[in-house]
């Protein structure tokens, strides 16, 4: 058996808490039963399922990492025979195992009191059906077990994420991260209640809308927990390449942009080829992972001075462990912008302006990555990345609306990307702003290289 799972089970269980639970939730059950119909209990069971999943399922699972480093235990787990794996799902399932005592007996609840109520209630709006072959009273539960476990294998890996950086006040990380994995998992619990039962059409296939629903979250839930076993393996300080994110960033743009859509950009441009379509969405996610993989990756001299002699003189091997995330998704975005670019200029005039516009956005994200290793690139303090992110809302939200203001619309693509905007608006400002960053992130450089170079021989 898996110790890290033991230990997890020994301290979130005790007699008094087995007894509890069921307690609590019996009573509060059987409170909206004898108040209400069954129905009405079936529609409580499930709201506390909910909570105790997704809420406080989500802040157990990133205490379970972030608390270890407050109680100071996390240098001897990484220092134990346990693996990646086996500390993986022994601190999701087992840190969280109180909560899924709690809301599996909701789930029977829900079952009971919705099997034995004929009417329409709570329970059942919306809900429809993702399988035939599932009850109608058992969908809710279901749905609630899959986002709350996607909910739960995220906050560990925004907390696995947060940990890379080692930030302090690491307590207030922990709301942070419940808040974050809880947005996260709402758009998969509301989404097929709010959504009709259309057909949706993904690379020509016909879905049910819930269906898909259901189907996205279950491959999110396993890319989830891959992604945990992955970080986990860089804070145990085993040999990782960049394959697992290569694949999810080459799985997330296609798997979105097979949904057969049409982009309007609010009269401004409206994309009506769906092939340019696909490849301009997968443009934009990749470059979106890019960013979240820029702010999220180490920064230290040190490891991008041996990523650059392992490209140059190392092994394929050594250069595929030290590459950052970033470089990677920055090249498959490229990929994807020229692919769009090409077929761009292949349709004519009509889409000329999708041109300008990726060209102008590549431009801005060169600026902001280099302003980002500008402030952040061996940083004695830890405000660098707060700092890059008050001026990218700057640059993006405050200037334009001045200009707004001001009226002096005519000026606004040179600070944001701006569909159907001026060409020469668009690039060459944004040009010189890309060419200043990159020369901040280059004396940057020099400035750390030269103290590490002159602190070495003194070390020594």
């Amino acid at each position: 058996m898996n110790p890290e799972f033991m230990r997890n089970l020994w301290s979130e269980f005790s007699p008094h808490r087995l007894v509890a639970m069921p307690l609590v939730l019996g009573l509060a059950v059987s409170v909206a039963w004898m108040g209400g119909s069954a129905g009405t209990a079936a529609s409580t069971a499930n709201t506390m399922a909910g909570v105790l999943l997704i809420a406080w399922g989500a802040r157990l699972a990133a205490d379970s990492v972030l608390g270890e480093v407050v109680d100071r235990t996390w240098d001897s787990q990484r220092m134990s025979a346990i693996g990646p794996w086996s500390m993986v799902w022994g601190k999701l399932f087992g840190g969280t195992a109180f909560v899924w005592y709690g809301a599996l007996m909701c789930a029977a609840a829900a079952l009971v009191a919705g099997d034995m109520d004929s009417a329409p209630s709570p329970f059942r709006i919306g809900i429809g059906g993702f399988s035939e072959a599932v009850p109608p009273d058992a969908q809710m539960p279901i749905r609630l077990i899959a986002v709350g476990l996607f909910a739960q294998a995220m906050a560990m890996f925004v907390a696995l994420l947060l940990l890379r950086g080692r930030p302090p006040r690491l307590r207030f990380r922990v709301t942070v991260t419940q808040v974050a994995a809880i947005g996260l998992a709402l758009p998969f619990l509301m989404g097929s209640s709010a959504w009709q039962r259309s057909p949706i059409s993904w690379y020509g296939l016909e879905f049910d809308r819930v269906d898909f629903l259901y189907m996205t979250n279950l491959i999110f839930i396993a890319w989830a927990i891959f992604g945990c076993y992955r970080l986990m393996r860089l804070e145990l300080q085993c040999r990782t390449g960049f394959a697992g994110w290569l694949c999810f960033t080459l799985f997330l743009p296609t798997y979105v942009a097979g949904i057969d859509v049409t982009i309007n950009w609010s009269g401004w441009l409206t994309l009506a080829v769906p092939t340019m379509d696909r490849w301009f969405v997968a443009f934009l996610i990749t470059l979106a992972l890019t960013y979240v993989a820029a702010f999220a990756e180490p920064k230290g001299i040190v490891r991008l001075r041996r990523w650059l002699h392992d490209l140059s003189e190392g092994s394929p091997r050594s250069a595929a462990a030290t590459t950052p995330s970033w470089a990677v998704s920055g090249i498959i975005c490229l990929v994807c912008a020229i692919i769009t670019i090409a077929l761009s200029m292949l349709f004519g005039d009509q889409t000329s302006a999708l041109t300008i516009l990726v060209l102008s956005i590549l431009l801005f994200a060169v600026r902001d990555l280099a302003l980002l290793y500008a402030l952040t690139l061996d940083s004695r303090r830890q405000r660098g990345h707060l700092a890059a992110l008050v001026y990218l809302a700057v640059l993006y939200g405050l200037i334009p609306a001045f200009l707004d203001g001001a009226g002096a619309e005519s000026l606004i693509p040179a600070v944001r990307p701006t569909p159907g905007g001026d060409p020469g608006m668009s690039l060459l400002p944004v040009a010189a702003q890309a060419l200043a960053a990159y020369a901040a992130a280059v004396m940057k450089w020099r400035r750390v290289l030269r103290r590490s170079d002159v602190m070495q021989p003194a070390a020594a």
